[in-house]
């Protein structure tokens, strides 16, 4: 299916995706999708507000209408894999924070001390500290915990307050 080569390896439901508009380097889910399907009806995409891992939707996702093409640009999924080659393998919660305006949230995290830095099963991958690893049956407690110290430390540093790109429910 064309233009949607970067969803290779991004984890998650569709619902989810749709919710905080994933997406990798330039593309993003909304960038195809045409209508969302909510409890109270379908609603087209000019109805929501996207924008950089975002959408505004506070319900359930229940389902998606895409505007599609068949093919493959190869170009897409080499760019994509060379993005990945910095990027954790295995059971992630992706991307933890999206990354302030001017700043990289990994940068960030690695200069206050984080880069592999663990709450009880999660911690912040040795590769890239932006990505939340769950590397021995994590909880929602170490999860959160480490989430929260991250946020703390950074805000503490550089005064910026970083905002999850992970959806916590």
């Amino acid at each position: 299916i064309a233009h949607l080569e970067f969803l290779k390896n991004i984890p998650g439901t569709l619902g989810g995706l749709i919710k905080m508009n994933a997406g990798l380097l330039k593309f993003s889910i909304s960038d195809n999708l045409t209508h969302v399907r909510l409890a109270r009806s379908w609603v087209s995409k000019e109805e929501i507000k996207f924008s950089y891992r975002h959408s505004g939707i506070d319900e359930a996702i229940l389902g998606a209408k895409f505007e599609l093409s068949s093919g493959f640009d190869a170009s897409i999924s080499d760019a994509i894999s060379a993005k990945r080659a910095n990027q954790p393998k295995g059971a992630s919660f992706g991307s933890c924070f999206v990354n302030p305006e001017g700043h990289f949230a990994g940068a960030m995290l690695e200069a206050v001390g984080l880069k592999g830095y663990a709450i009880g099963g999660a911690k912040f991958s040795e590769e890239h500290a932006n990505f939340l690893i769950n590397f021995n049956h994590a909880s929602f407690e170490d999860a959160t915990g480490l989430i929260n110290l991250a946020r703390a430390r950074v805000l503490e540093k550089f005064g910026v307050e970083l905002k999850t790109e992970v959806c916590i429910l």
